[in-house]
């Protein structure tokens, strides 16, 4: 399929464009037999040319979110050996059809030492943002998050009924960061503006609320 050819040709490129630390996939889905059939900086759990699809990987396509989404980007998690990753995933279509997933599944461990260092440094603790995904198959992290302001509204919802916004204390609304902060929510790029529009107060208000939380331990 030339489509595929395309994106096979690019899998080396964003190998060395995107470096040794992120490892790119890239499944066929157009035939019966769905396999791997390129792979930059490394094969992924063993997984290399002529792989199959995961169960995993096959329960993602079945969600169908491919259909009104063409990709979905920075899920986090672990591989079994406790390397910290972050995944991005790129549906490929052609008539309405599923004939492709290009994965892209960055070891983010040597950010979150930087990232360390660099709250040492600022005089705040070092598990400021502490990280605790549980471990997935690398091809496809089953953990995802792409709304922070839909699941701070069920958030709401779970800890506090329908209560409005606007009546929420400042106590409460800690507690929803608390709850936020335990799913990891805010290691997303652009979650605190979507949490603070969520609970209609400034990105500042957020900011301080998980100081206070770091403080408490």
């Amino acid at each position: 399929m030339k489509s595929l050819e395309l994106y096979k040709q690019l899998v080396p490129f964003l190998g060395e464009v995107l470096g040794k630390n992120s490892k790119i996939v890239l499944f066929d889905l157009s035939q019966k037999k769905e396999q791997v059939i390129a792979i930059a900086n490394g094969t992924l759990e063993g997984q290399g040319i002529g792989a199959p699809l995961t169960d995993l990987a096959r329960s993602i396509i079945k969600k169908e979110s491919w259909k009104n989404q063409d990709y979905m980007t920075n899920f986090l998690g672990r591989t079994q050996d406790g390397q910290l990753l972050r995944s991005s995933n790129l549906f490929i279509k052609e008539n309405g059809k599923l004939v492709g997933l290009l994965c892209i599944n960055s070891n983010i461990e040597e950010y979150q030492r930087i990232s360390r260092d660099v709250l040492r440094l600022s005089g705040l603790p070092e598990d400021f943002f502490t990280i605790s995904p549980q471990p997935v198959e690398v091809e496809h992290l089953s953990e995802t998050i792409t709304n922070a302001g839909e699941i701070t509204r069920f958030t709401i919802r779970d800890l506090y009924g329908q209560i409005e916004v606007d009546r929420l204390t400042q106590t409460e609304k800690l507690e929803i960061i608390k709850a936020l902060k335990k799913k990891d929510i805010f290691l997303i790029k652009g979650s605190v503006s979507q949490v603070a529009a969520a609970l209609k107060c400034s990105e500042a208000s957020i900011y301080r609320y998980l100081s206070t939380i770091a403080k408490q331990g």
